[in-house]
């Protein structure tokens, strides 16, 4: 990833971008069709600034964009180089409202310079807790390149690659390949429903802990207790921050029996 990370001496602003290969991606029926013309390789775009939310708690907010390899090149990747330039040049000054304001403005002409051409984007928030929100963006907006997004399983697949993208720039992968960064998956939640995502996002992590445990490959094997203790600290953030009601609903896992259980399969495997 090429990444312009700077501080303005108040807040925080993050222009990074990355090209991925999402021909593995299974795109089936009428989402394949609406892909076919491009080859799987697209530019990803991540413009976004940390936002205090509370006296405790700031988050990462922006927006995500995919763009296809050629507009990316033809279009975009001169702006996009050069803002990124000008940041990390002008933000030296020691002058933090002057900084704060020069960012301000830039993200704001890359933004509109990037009108039309890219074929998707959401809007998002990533708190410190490790909750992301993806929320499409205004199809207005996109290329008139880009394939008809209407269909709401073409949405929710866009949206977890960007999910991917925006794991894979803030995070190091240490209980997993790079190359495979899906432990949990985006899940599709309603405005008012906090529980539904946080349930599916447990099983989701088990289900791997589990499956990792029956690997034969050490280096996977190993990996499965780190991704407990995932699991662990998303099952007591859940209850924190769900109500007393919903907190009492969220499925009960045997983490020590669990963990005991992959000790002794490793000591086996080390006799």
């Amino acid at each position: 990833a090429v990444n312009a990370n700077v501080s303005d001496g108040i807040s925080r602003t993050i222009i990074c971008y990355q090209p991925r290969n999402t021909s593995d991606a299974v795109f089936p029926g009428r989402v394949g069709r609406a892909l076919s013309h491009y080859d799987g390789s697209f530019v990803f775009l991540c413009v976004a600034k940390v936002v205090r939310q509370t006296a405790q708690e700031d988050a990462l907010e922006g927006r995500l964009f995919i763009f296809d390899v050629s507009t990316w090149k033809k279009s975009v990747l001169e702006y996009v180089a050069v803002t990124q330039k000008e940041l990390l040049e002008f933000c030296q000054s020691a002058d933090a409202a002057a900084n704060a304001q020069f960012c301000s403005e830039q993200i704001k002409k890359l933004e509109r310079s990037l009108t039309g051409q890219y074929f998707f984007y959401a809007e998002f928030s990533l708190r410190r807790s490790g909750t992301c929100k993806l929320t499409q963006g205004a199809s207005e907006n996109f290329s008139l390149r880009a394939p008809k997004i209407g269909d709401d399983k073409i949405v929710h697949m866009l949206c977890s690659q960007l999910f991917y993208f925006l794991k894979d720039i803030s995070h190091n992968h240490q209980h997993h390949s790079k190359s495979t960064d899906t432990i949990v998956d985006l899940i599709e939640c309603h405005t008012h429903d906090d529980f539904l995502w946080r349930r599916e996002t447990l099983f989701s992590l088990y289900r791997k802990i589990v499956s990792y445990k029956r690997n034969p490959q050490s280096d996977v094997f190993y990996s499965s207790l780190g991704v407990l203790a995932y699991a662990e600290t998303f099952m007591e953030i859940s209850k924190a921050e769900l109500s007393a009601r919903d907190a009492q609903r969220l499925p009960t896992y045997y983490n020590e029996q669990m963990r005991h259980s992959i000790l002794a399969v490793q000591a086996i495997k080390e006799n």
